[in-house]
């Protein structure tokens, strides 16, 4: 042995222990300089944070072959994000409303915590997860990042990252499974969110049950399966809309609440300085987040509010509309903020009001305004001055159009044209107006009126707007180009990383190693033409993901999995809108030629090689071509075209014969005098017309009987049928009776005495006749 290590490292004493230590010396200093290495430039897929625990980069995983998942609209599944193996924690963030301070929005994560601890997991996840789980799991409590720690950040997009579909329920409230098949459809068109209007078919219990309806609305059960659905399932963003200051007709209507109106004779607006108004209004919104538990934002409507400033109460309690409009919008905005959400109003009252009263009023601090205009030109009403005040005094908007129910109180078929123009006209002004705000625009929100309001007719039933809807989403979720720019609102959790990511996603800089850059030279086809192998990597949209597919609202350890922001930040926003999509390169990106392929596909239409937009610009504005498809409603789709025909062709001949035909006009039928050879001539077209009317409206019936209840069914025919039918029966009722007469008096015919009272007119004395 030597006598000290001293001698043995300076080269004194036997040769093999001085050998010994200088590789343990090595070694030593190797350990460290890996060590520090692994600490300061992590490798691509980890990130090194909090205490050296490992947190995900979706990043890098996202880029894995085989493992892009559809991120419009999802979160991807734990299998997908892991990639079949390994043992990486998954991190996927859930934002709920913290029970103890209800105006705290919490982000909670699915299975690390960003303090560096391991999270409780729910307990169908993989045993390979659960083991993880089990093992890293200190004291079994979710860590909570609090409000103070959540950041809303701007994104530079090529298309708008939040499109929510409206469903309009007042009128023909379709059934539950019928609604679940539009929103899957829906989701494979690039929808991420659903704003849902109960109005009447909302099962309001209580103190307000009296506000549903008699029969026909929906149960709490059926309320929560399609809440489940869109929010577990499909991974919407799902809003509620509650009217709680104009239209709201049906509160209004009975006895029970008649004296909260404005005015008596009119029950579209309460009375906003009783203070009962508040009470029924707060009952409201307790009863619908009761059912809407997960939701982040509620719609409180406060459009068209007409009658302002007129009952006695009101004219003394304020000298200016603006200002009761203002007092009670803020105490319902308030009430909403109290139970942890964000309310959402209608813009239009808001337009009229100057930019010192709504600063006044602190109205931007409370609500984010909805701008809605349906119309092709969204300038025309929504000009240069409305933006520039709303960039002022809100931290940011979201838009509306609309895909049915905006046209026509009384249409039957969507003008497809016409949306399609508004729709692409709001991604131009969403992509010049959202530089304005800090923080971007909110989202775009395509909604579809069943009526106009509670009391009028049933405009386009939703099996007929279905095309409208899924060309419509297919605009606003596929970007024009590379190039285009649109600065989008999202939430963002910190990380050492944030601040770099954000600022390279802002960038208009073309990024190579991501392919939300979409060379002139690259094009979207189907995956019909590429290898079925892909298929299984890549499942379909409306499958629930593995990480929903067991999970229960009522499980204590349910969090509501939404992307996690970095996804957002990472993911490809020109990806596919649905797992057939790929990018291919060798043809020019023509935006149109993509929609109309993925429009095809969605509905599955039969090959078509025309691109849609020339055939709306052409001489199919409503997309008749839809009718080829196969779709749930298709047949009651393909026979609003035929009804459109005969009613077309019924009210011609109506016209022709009360106004151009001189045997059966009213006049001869009053005065049962008329030449029965010409009657016989007149009415030859009759009685077809009544025959194919008939046959139309029983297809009618049996393709709507799977959609909608039976008494729904009878008032769209009633409605739309049943008055050109009868027309058409009274003609030939009043044929008979004129082809029955054959002895006729001699002239002048009898004087219609009620004509002349009618219309005043100077009395005749019978004498002089």
């Amino acid at each position: 042995m030597p006598a000290d290590c001293t001698s043995l490292l300076r080269g004194r004493g036997t040769s093999q222990p001085r050998l010994f230590f200088t590789l343990c010396f090595i070694f030593s200093v190797v350990i460290v300089v890996v060590i520090v290495t692994f600490l300061y430039y992590p490798p691509d897929g980890v990130s090194v944070s909090n205490g050296g625990h490992h947190s995900f980069d979706f990043e890098h995983h996202a880029r894995r072959p085989g493992l892009r998942s559809e991120l419009h609209g999802r979160s991807p599944s734990l299998h997908e994000l892991d990639g079949g193996g390994g043992d990486d924690a998954v991190l996927l963030s859930s934002m709920v409303v913290d029970g103890n301070n209800h105006n705290d929005l919490d982000y909670k994560s699915g299975a690390v915590n960003f303090d560096g601890t391991q999270q409780e997991q729910h307990s169908e996840t993989s045993p390979r997860l659960r083991h993880h789980h089990a093992h890293h799991n200190h004291g079994g409590k979710p860590a909570i990042i609090t409000v103070e720690e959540v950041e809303q950040r701007p994104m530079l997009s090529n298309v708008i990252e939040s499109r929510l579909l409206h469903f309009d329920l007042k009128g023909a409230p379709p059934k539950i499974s019928y609604l679940k098949e539009v929103l899957k459809l829906a989701k494979r068109a690039g929808i991420n969110g659903l704003l849902l209007e109960w109005e009447d078919t909302f099962p309001w219990s209580g103190s307000l049950s009296n506000l549903s309806m008699i029969e026909g609305g929906y149960t709490r059960d059926e309320v929560e399966e399609l809440i489940d659905f869109a929010e577990l399932v499909l991974d919407f963003e799902v809003i509620p809309l509650v009217q709680t200051f104009g239209h709201v007709e049906f509160v209004l209507k009975g006895a029970e609440f008649r004296h909260l109106r404005e005015i008596d004779q009119d029950p579209q607006s309460f009375c906003p300085s009783k203070s009962e108004t508040m009470k029924v209004v707060r009952e409201m919104i307790d009863q619908t987040l009761e059912l809407h538990k997960r939701s982040r934002f509620v719609h409180i409507g406060c459009d068209e509010v007409y009658n302002l400033r007129l009952c006695p109460i009101c004219t003394a309690a304020s000298e200016y509309k603006e200002d009761l409009f203002l007092n009670h919008v803020r105490e319902v905005a308030k009430y909403v903020r109290r139970n942890g959400r964000i309310p959402i109003i209608w813009d239009d009252m808001l337009r009229i009001i100057s930019v010192r009263r709504l600063n006044e009023s602190g109205i931007g601090n409370l609500v984010e305004p909805m701008v809605w205009v349906y119309a092709e030109d969204v300038d025309r009403f929504v000009g240069w001055e409305a933006w520039e005040k709303y960039a002022e005094i809100f931290p940011t908007v979201w838009g509306a159009g609309a895909f049915k129910g905006a046209f026509g109180e009384t249409l039957n078929i969507p003008p497809l044209s016409r949306h399609a123009d508004n729709t692409d006209r709001w991604i131009s002004v969403l992509t010049r107006e959202s530089p304005k705000w800090k923080l971007g625009t909110a989202g775009l929100v395509l909604t579809g009126w069943m009526r106009y309001d509670h009391f009028a007719v049933l405009c386009e039933l939703l099996p007929a707007g279905l095309p409208s809807l899924i060309y419509n989403s297919l605009q606003i979720s596929i970007p024009a180009s590379s190039t285009a720019r649109i600065k989008n609102r999202v939430f963002m959790l910190p990380s050492q990383e944030t601040d770099e990511f954000s600022s390279s996603s802002t960038t208009n800089k073309p990024n190579p190693s991501s392919s939300s850059e979409i060379p002139h030279d690259y094009n979207f086809i189907s995956s019909s033409e590429k290898p079925s192998s892909s298929s299984s990597r890549h499942p379909p949209s409306s499958q629930p993901s593995p990480s929903h597919t067991h999970m229960s609202k009522r499980s204590p350890n349910y969090r509501r999995q939404i992307a996690h922001p970095r996804i957002l930040m990472a993911k490809d926003r020109l990806a596919r809108l649905s797992a057939r999509s790929e990018i291919s390169t060798g043809e020019i990106y023509d935006k149109f030629d993509h929609v109309a392929r993925e429009f095809c596909q969605i509905l599955n239409c039969p090959n078509y090689h025309t691109r849609l937009d020339h055939l709306l610009k052409g001489s199919d504005t409503e997309l008749n071509f839809a009718s080829r498809c196969n779709f749930s409603g298709v047949a009651f789709f393909r026979s609003l075209f035929r009804l459109k025909g005969l009613l077309h062709e019924s009210n011609e001949l109506l016209a022709k014969i009360e106004k151009k035909r001189g045997w059966v006009t009213p006049y001869n039928i009053r005065h049962n005098y008329s030449l029965p050879l010409r009657v016989d001539e007149v009415l030859a077209e009759v009685p077809r017309l009544k025959n194919q009317l008939q046959l139309v409206v029983k297809s009618i019936e049996t393709s709507l009987k799977p959609i909608f209840r039976q008494e729904d069914v009878l008032e769209w025919i009633e409605q739309n049928v049943w008055d050109p039918w009868k027309a058409l029966e009274n003609l030939e009722l009043a044929g008979n009776t004129l082809k029955a007469r054959n002895v006729w008096p001699r002239r002048p015919i009898p004087i219609q005495w009620e004509m002349v009272q009618d219309l005043k007119l100077s009395r005749v004395d019978p004498d002089e006749l």
